[in-house]
């Protein structure tokens, strides 16, 4: 939801009506794999630990 201006809203903010919109984003997520299976690992526990390393596609 979010909010547009409306004469007749019943949402007032600073003198301005406003009324509350359902939206919808487009969906663009893609699934790669492996990438899609794991999650990165920070970058400060990679220094932190030298023996571990990045997960594949990150």
């Amino acid at each position: 939801m979010r909010p547009v201006v409306d004469p007749g809203g019943k949402i007032e903010v600073d003198g301005k009506k406003y009324k509350m919109v359902r939206f919808v984003v487009p969906d663009e997520r893609v699934f790669r794999t492996p990438q899609s299976y794991v999650f990165p690992i920070m970058t400060d526990e990679l220094k932190r630990t030298p023996g571990l390393v990045q997960n594949p596609g990150w």
